[in-house]
């Protein structure tokens, strides 16, 4: 009787764990990182589902595809910058040009004058607008990163706290499971910012590794940690130091750290471009006024002026329009002339078209790149969840099978006792 009893109730235990197994499934259908869990039945282990190389997989296609997002992302925050419309550099410069030409028809009229002269300083102003959108672009990365590298520490860090918890937690148990999960959304969280290799020892602690730099973020007993310095150009330069307190410099081979890191290097190009072009349009400017003669017979003086800043600093200085150098000392327009013949040879509007296009073709590039990493990381997700991820009507016929188990159970315990009643009312 004793023993019919104890299998009773041993059974009722299972079945209870079993049902709060699929409760946890249910409530966490929709929780990333959530691996689905089963309980045998016979000693009441729960069972997480989860399998480390499709676990990998996943991080390494998402690391892929935010790494491809990441570049796309700033790479086009960087060609809303080189503005290529009415107001952006081309269009001002060529109209600089074109004023220029208007003038020469007539030096004398000062309408045509001003109109020169603020061609020219609506040029400065296309120059200083793209150079501090390329310049918000960068500081924006450099932000990005800095936060970014701050999100990798901290997740070092509750990785380390979930190794050493792992230690202190009986397998098989839920509360294990939990930190089993918790492990692996850090380290996916992880692997978006920076590839990294997993090595697990048989208690699930992990060891952490920087992809193909054998630089070590984590052991069992500390977690290292990240840093970044942006340049003034806006390039990034990443380090590490290990667990051990070895510190250098690394370049992330993947994740978002390396997608900024080279959307900041392709920003930092075009902001030297930009500089170059705005130097050679001004000092175009400044030496086709000096070669001229101004009204009163005088060397034409400056039209533009550029600070150390590059394009950020180029302004038109405040000049009278008979300030303006429009003759050669013998034809009135004869300096304008030959601004217009500077004009072919300068290269000033084919180098703008070229930095435009470049760019844009660095964009597209980044786009078909991240539509097939994204393919590939929704594949691998896929994948993963075919085992790990929680499907709602299987969990319900689960549900019914243990609540029918938990009553028959529950009635074995009901039958047992009426029968040990039974015998006690005979025996008295």
């Amino acid at each position: 009787m004793t023993d019919i009893m104890a299998l009773g109730l041993t059974s009722v235990k299972a079945f209870t764990q079993g049902l709060a197994t699929i409760s946890d499934n249910v409530a966490n259908a929709q929780t990333p990182g959530y691996a689905r869990r089963s309980t045998r039945i016979e000693d009441g282990t729960v069972i997480r589902y989860a399998d480390e190389w499709r676990n990998n997989e996943s991080r390494i296609a998402s690391g892929l595809a935010t790494q491809a997002s990441t570049r796309l992302n700033w790479l086009e925050s960087a060609e809303r910058a080189l503005d290529d419309g009415e107001t952006g550099i081309g269009q001002r410069v060529g109209a600089v040009f074109n004023r220029a030409e208007e003038l020469a028809a007539d030096p004398n009229s000062v309408a045509r004058r001003s109109a020169y002269l603020q061609s020219i300083d609506d040029a400065a102003i296309s120059f200083r607008t793209t150079a501090s959108g390329l310049k918000s672009s960068s500081e924006g990365i450099a932000s990005q990163a800095q936060q970014t590298v701050t999100s990798v520490n901290s997740d070092l860090k509750g990785l380390l706290n979930v190794n050493q918890t792992l230690l202190a937690t009986p397998q098989g148990t839920s509360g294990y499971a939990s930190l089993l999960d918790q492990r692996d959304r850090l380290l996916t969280n992880l692997s978006r910012a920076v590839p990294v290799d997993v090595s697990l020892d048989f208690r699930g602690v992990a060891t952490v590794r920087m992809s193909g730099t054998g630089v070590t973020l984590l052991n069992p007993d500390a977690a290292g940690t990240m840093g970044v310095t942006a340049a003034a150009n806006g390039t990034l330069t990443f380090s590490a130091t290990q667990p051990d307190g070895t510190a250098s410099d690394v370049i992330p081979p993947g994740g978002s750290l390396a997608g900024m890191s080279s959307a900041a290097a392709d920003i930092a190009e075009q902001r030297a471009s930009v500089d170059a072009l705005a130097a050679k349009f001004a000092d175009l400017i400044n030496s086709n006024q000096a070669a001229g003669r101004t009204k009163s017979g005088n060397p034409g003086g400056p039209l533009l002026e550029m600070g150390a800043d590059g394009a950020l600093t180029i302004a038109a200085l405040d000049v009278s329009v008979d300030a303006l150098a429009t003759s050669n000392g013998t034809a009135d327009n004869a300096n304008l002339l030959a601004l217009n013949a500077a004009r072919r040879d300068s290269g000033i509007e084919t180098a703008w078209t070229a930095i435009v296009s470049s760019h844009a073709q660095k964009v597209q590039s980044a786009k078909l790149v991240q539509e097939s990493s994204q393919s590939r990381s929704e594949a691998a997700d896929e994948a993963r969840d075919q085992l790990s991820g929680v499907d709602l009507d299987r969990e319900a016929v689960e549900l019914m099978r243990l609540q029918q188990s938990y009553e028959a159970a529950a009635r074995v315990i009901q039958v047992a006792r009426e029968m040990l009643q039974s015998i006690n009312d005979i025996g008295g």
